[in-house]
C-alpha cells in the first residue's frame, strides 16, 4: 500500500457470517495479536484498512490495548458477498502517521446515533449528529462482553440521558440495535427509550419487564400504541 506502513494482516471475512449482499456495511473487527502490539503505535493511529482495490477505508477504533495488541474496530466495507470471502488488509508499522480514523464516515446518514457504551465518564456519539449521552449516577465498566468493554446499569435511576433532539422525533420507520444482558431475576427498566416519561408525549420505549419479557411501545400522533413482546430471556445469557 505505502512503504511507509511497513507490517500487514489479512482479514478474512468468511460469507457464511453474511446473510445477503450487503454494501458500504461496517464491519466488526476484533482480536488480540502480539505482532501488533509490538509494531503499531501506542494508540493505534497507525492502523489502516485497504479493501482488494487498494481503496482506503473509513474505520472506527472503539478500543486498543498496545500492552497486548488486543483490537475493536469497525470498519466500513464497500461491499461483503454472501458467497465468497472478502478480503480486508490492515496495515500498521508507521511511527508518525498522524490519527488515520474517520468515525462519521464510517457510520453513513443512515445511522442516527451510534454509541457503544465503553466509557463511565462519557457516552459518544460516533455519527456526525453528536448525540453524546449524560451518564448518571454510578454506573459500572465491565470487559465481560460481547464487544469491548460495556457499562453496566444497577436498579434505580442509573442511566445514559441524550438530551431533547428533534432529529430523532417522530422517526416512524427506524431499528434498534443493541446488546443486552440480564443479570439478575425480577429487574424491570428501560433499555432505551425516546420521550419524557408521560403518556402525551410521543416517542418510544424499548423495556425489560419484570417476567424478563423485551417489549416494545410505539406512540402514534393519536396517542396510541403498541406493545411488542418478545419470549422470556435467559438470566446471564447475551441477546442482540
Amino acid at each position: 500500500y505505502n512503504d511507509s506502513w511497513l507490517y500487514r494482516k489479512t482479514l478474512t471475512i468468511d460469507p457464511a457470517q453474511v446473510a445477503g449482499d450487503l454494501t458500504d456495511f461496517p464491519v466488526l473487527v476484533s482480536f488480540t495479536d502480539s505482532d501488533v502490539a509490538t509494531s503499531a503505535q501506542e494508540d493505534a493511529d497507525d492502523i489502516i484498512f485497504i479493501d482488494s482495490s487498494g481503496q482506503k477505508l473509513a474505520h472506527e477504533i472503539e478500543s486498543y490495548a498496545s500492552s497486548t495488541g488486543t483490537l475493536v474496530a469497525w470498519v466500513k466495507a464497500p461491499s461483503l458477498s454472501s458467497t465468497e470471502s472478502t478480503v480486508l488488509t490492515m496495515y500498521y508499522g508507521n511511527a508518525t502517521a498522524p490519527n488515520q480514523e474517520n468515525p462519521a464516515n464510517v457510520w453513513d446518514e443512515d445511522f442516527l446515533m451510534v454509541q457503544h457504551m465503553n466509557d463511565v465518564n462519557s457516552v459518544l456519539d460516533s455519527t456526525s449528529h453528536n448525540h453524546d449521552g449524560t451518564v448518571y449516577d454510578t454506573v459500572e465498566a465491565s470487559s465481560t462482553s460481547k464487544i469491548g468493554t460495556v457499562l453496566e446499569f444497577g436498579p434505580g435511576t442509573e442511566r445514559v440521558e441524550i438530551g431533547a433532539s428533534t432529529q430523532l422525533d417522530n422517526i416512524q420507520y427506524k431499528t434498534i440495535s443493541t446488546w443486552i444482558r440480564v443479570p439478575d431475576q425480577g429487574g424491570h427498566g428501560y433499555i432505551a427509550a425516546k420521550d419524557d416519561y408521560t403518556d402525551d408525549n410521543p416517542g418510544w420505549r424499548f423495556v425489560l419487564r419484570s417476567d424478563e419479557q423485551i417489549a416494545y411501545f410505539h406512540y402514534f400522533s393519536g396517542g396510541l400504541g403498541a406493545w411488542e413482546y418478545e419470549s422470556s430471556l435467559t438470566i446471564g445469557d447475551y441477546y442482540h
